[in-house]
């Protein structure tokens, strides 16, 4: 088998290219090739089987590159998130629906209706009233969003074609991500909570201690990836989308658990100073009931406090010399 993950240098990306290394080692190997594309890309270990293509798959040679030879699994993980494709329309537009597109024509033509993960976001809900269920309608309120929802409707017609096998997930808040000083994810200060606190370094929340959140770890998200590519054709939905199973926290909740796990002057730690139209567009999270994603098989992390300690997971700590690169 031959996989191909866009984005595998960003946050979600080197942790899926960890797990999927570690996944083969214990096992006999299921994949021939697992090329590697981004922007840039971290050191990697010394497998023969990996293979690094450096550069935008906006370029033309870089986007031939990837996907010579065909391949029969993708991880779409590449994206302009939320407040920078709010920001910058046009560059929002050409990578998270240009550039996809572009995937699915290319899929199409291979001809041989390879498998394709596409890591979608709650962002296409918009402003939600009461519990979110497997039959909320989305409605999204920017173009993150909006641009999402357009990739599932269109990875749905592309599988119902027989041209390839969609599977989409929708994302919760994953954490823990390192800084961004840009703040392009608008959402980074859940990540930055967990990530100060741990250091042992002040925070001063942007939200309230009893603002909600939908949470999953890196490494819980990673294995919702690898499940996804795993599920029976059969337990598929026909939207091709599964909203996944979160926890539901509050940031005190967060903040306590931290406490258990580095110590009570977490406590002492920790401020509060709420924006209000923050709060209310990325910490206002109702109940969530998702009973389809949990009947495939999908988790989350179980508990706050393995969510805690799974959302610092950080893979390639010692890597080995790189493998293969391309630029």
């Amino acid at each position: 088998m031959k996989i191909l993950i866009t984005g595998a240098g960003g946050f979600i990306g080197r942790v899926l290219v960890s797990q999927l290394l570690e996944a083969e080692a214990a096992r006999a190997p299921v994949f021939d090739m697992l090329t590697l594309v981004d922007v840039s890309l971290p050191e990697l270990p010394a497998d023969s089987r990996l293979r690094s293509v450096e550069g935008s798959l906006v370029d033309e040679r870089v986007f031939a590159s990837a996907f010579e030879p065909p391949v029969d699994l993708v991880f779409h993980l590449a994206t302009i998130a939320g407040g920078l494709a709010e920001e910058k329309f046009e560059l929002g537009r050409q990578v998270n629906l240009g550039l996809t597109l572009r995937i699915l024509e290319r899929l199409r033509l291979q001809g041989n209706a390879p498998k394709l993960v596409f890591t979608s976001s709650i962002g296409v809900y918009g402003p939600l009233h009461g519990s979110l269920t497997d039959d909320t309608p989305p409605r999204p309120d920017w173009s993150y969003g909006t641009h999402k929802l357009v990739a599932e409707l269109l990875i749905a017609d592309y599988s119902r074609k027989g041209f390839l096998d969609g599977r989409c997930v929708r994302l919760p808040g994953i954490v823990a991500r390192p800084a961004n000083p840009g703040g392009a994810m608008l959402s980074g200060f859940m990540s930055d909570l967990i990530r100060n606190l741990a250091e042992r370094k002040a925070y001063i929340c942007p939200v309230s201690g009893s603002a909600t959140a939908w949470w999953m770890s890196v490494s819980r998200c990673a294995k919702n990836l690898r499940h996804a590519a795993a599920v029976p054709l059969g337990d598929v939905p026909p939207e091709r989308v599964w909203m996944l199973p979160a926890l539901r926290c509050s940031m005190g909740e967060i903040v306590d658990a931290l406490a258990r796990a580095h110590g009570p002057k977490t406590w002492e730690l920790i401020s509060y100073r709420p924006q209000p139209a923050l709060e209310k567009k990325l910490a206002s999270f109702p109940p969530l009931e998702v009973t389809r994603a949990e009947s495939a098989g999908f988790l989350h992390d179980g508990s706050v406090d393995a969510l805690v300690v799974h959302a610092l997971d950080r893979p390639f700590a010692n890597a080995l010399p790189t493998s293969t690169r391309e630029k």
